[in-house]
């Protein structure tokens, strides 16, 4: 009889005994087959050889249910609720609720939805959940870009999302490898849309077509007539308006004053709604008003012939678009702030002789009434001051004297005239066509010299036009200025007619401790014919004459003398009044 095998530990009854229990163990794993037994709502266990055991946080799981019909027995929201819950009991995790979307189409965003909105805009509610799943990719949305934007979403705040049938699974390296392929095809699929709509719209700019959009202001969109599409024509109803606008900022108007006089009429932007004071500028600031437009780049839109291209008829001339843009040049420098309060009438006026700075207005704060005065308040200076609404009396007696049957003048920008840069462009288009004509042979290369032909011509055209600097030149406005005293309603209007005349008032820091003048100064003032003069307490003096050029100023006041010479127009921008300080009587 043989002797029985020798007991090794791995066959001692008691040791089979304990592994067979181990083996039974909830969520252990099988040596001899690797795989493991995962007992539902209980964490996730992996043994390795050593027998060492190390538990795994389950993840909890939101499911997400959609349907956009209830009749659809196919995807119901039973059958969508079965396979969500085999998915979470074959990985041991943790279903934690639901968020149900019946009667809810695929095209509405995830964020919008009345089950799974709250659960992604709520931060108490995302807290809850480590993991979102669905069926199928569908019931996130049917809109690939959608998806991605929830996906993304997820991601950024430490989710992940799976579905059921595995198309989508951001736990695992596959699942995010796949995820990421969706996300570089869509964005693919979106720039070769974006270049198609680029290259059709290019298309229809360089033949004149419109490509559609918001129609510029005075403008609107009519069937073409000689081929497809459309083009733009001028609007009966929003054309006057337009150019009554460019006729009102080249004229001087403020914007903020053309746009609040626009929506009290009534009449909205371009976009449909008030107008703005930046809607405003871009407009006038844009091309626009001629019938051409503007790419994004900034870059007049030309044809291949370089010449700029037209979408419709030119609401004004070109000459008047630069006086336009000249105007809108000007009003662009910087301003100094307008300070509060009443505006003194020879703001900007009256200027202390002493240090030559301008003299401002000061008034009393504890009388209402008190009219003020203007002082100089430079430390360096005596700071001399006089009476406000005395000086503002005499200076506009004496300056009606001699500006009252002179013709008003308005200054305009005259633009200038300057072809180089169109001159370079052509050059340019002619040296392209010339470099592509030379590699045509034929009759493919006729048409490349007829365009070489036009290019030639158009630059011999430009290099014959005159240069013209920008300029500004003084033109009539049909009245005189006595006339636009009469219409000026207050200091406002009447001090900016003073001060387009040029006028400066110079204060002289010497003069008698009072002033006086006969009863009917102001009635001998007003007949501003021929010269008066009175006593003159102050003596001649030379060097005011030398600052004319030996010609006598058109007005002079010392003290009580005033003197009044016949002012031809040009000395209207030269006008010099002195007067001495009035004291507070």
């Amino acid at each position: 009889m043989s002797p029985p095998p020798p007991t090794t530990a791995s066959t001692h009854p008691a040791n089979r005994a304990a592994a067979m229990s181990r083996a039974n163990r909830p969520g252990s794993m099988s040596k001899s087959t690797g795989q493991s037994y995962l007992p539902l709502g209980q964490p996730t266990r992996r043994c390795d050889h050593k027998d060492d055991i190390q538990y795994l946080v389950s993840k909890r799981v939101l499911g997400v249910l959609r349907i956009s019909r209830d009749t659809d027995e196919s995807t119901s929201i039973e059958r969508q609720r079965e396979h969500i819950e085999m998915y979470c009991r074959l990985r041991g995790y943790t279903l934690i609720d639901w968020s149900e979307d019946p009667g809810v189409s695929g095209a509405t965003s995830p964020f919008e939805r009345e089950g799974f909105g709250p659960w992604l805009n709520d931060p108490l509610k995302m807290s809850t959940y480590d993991l979102v799943c669905a069926w199928k990719l569908d019931r996130f949305g049917r809109n690939v870009g959608e998806f991605l934007k929830l996906a993304a979403f997820l991601t950024a705040n430490g989710k992940e999302i799976a579905t059921t049938d595995g198309t989508v699974d951001t736990t695992t390296p596959h699942g995010k490898f796949f995820t990421t392929i969706i996300s570089a095809m869509a964005e693919w699929e979106r720039d070769v849309i974006s270049m198609r709509t680029k290259d059709s719209r290019a298309k229809l700019r360089s033949v004149g077509r419109w490509a559609g959009g918001i129609t510029p202001f005075g403008y609107r969109a009519v069937k073409n007539l000689e081929g497809e599409g459309y083009v733009l024509d001028t609007d009966p109803e929003t054309a006057p308006i337009a150019r009554e606008i460019i006729q009102r900022a080249t004229d001087g108007k403020s914007l903020n004053s053309i746009c609040i006089d626009l929506n009290k009429r009534g009449i909205p932007s371009p976009r449909g709604d008030k107008w703005a004071t930046n809607t405003m500028r871009n407009y006038l600031r844009s091309r626009r008003p001629l019938g051409q437009g503007v790419g994004r780049d900034g870059d007049v839109i030309r044809g291949m012939d370089g010449v700029p291209t037209q979408f419709g008829p030119p609401l004004i001339e070109k000459r008047d678009w630069d006086r336009l843009q000249g105007v809108l040049d000007t009003r662009a420098k910087p301003k100094a702030w307008a300070r509060k309060g009443k505006p003194a009438l020879l703001s900007q006026i009256a200027y202390c002789s002493v240090c030559g700075e301008k003299m401002y207005i000061k008034r009393r704060g504890d009388r209402a009434d008190h009219p003020g005065y203007y002082w100089c308040r430079t430390s360096s200076c005596k700071r001399q001051s006089v009476r406000a609404d005395q000086l503002d009396t005499l200076v506009s007696h004496g300056a009606l004297m001699a500006l009252w049957k002179i013709p008003e003048t308005k200054r305009q920008f005259i633009p200038g005239v300057d072809h180089t840069e169109q001159l370079g462009e052509a050059e340019e288009a002619r040296d392209y066509l010339i470099a592509q004509a030379a590699s045509r042979t034929g009759s493919a290369r006729e048409p490349w010299e007829r365009q070489i032909a036009a290019q030639e011509e158009r630059v011999a055209t430009l290099a014959a036009m005159p240069r013209v600097e920008a300029h500004y030149d003084y033109v009539p406005t049909g009245r005189t200025y006595g006339e636009a005293w009469r219409a000026g309603v207050d200091d406002i209007e009447r001090g900016e007619l003073l001060r387009r005349t040029g006028l400066r008032v110079f204060v002289l820091p010497f003069g008698l401790t009072r002033w006086s003048w006969p009863d009917d100064l102001a009635a001998q003032l007003k007949d501003g014919s021929s010269r008066m003069s009175y006593v003159d307490h102050t003596g001649d003096r030379s060097d005011e004459h030398a600052r004319w050029h030996g010609r006598k100023p058109p007005i002079i006041m010392r003290g009580n003398v005033i003197e009044a010479t016949d002012t031809r127009p040009e000395d209207a921008a030269d006008l010099l009044v002195r007067v001495f300080p009035i004291p507070d009587a």
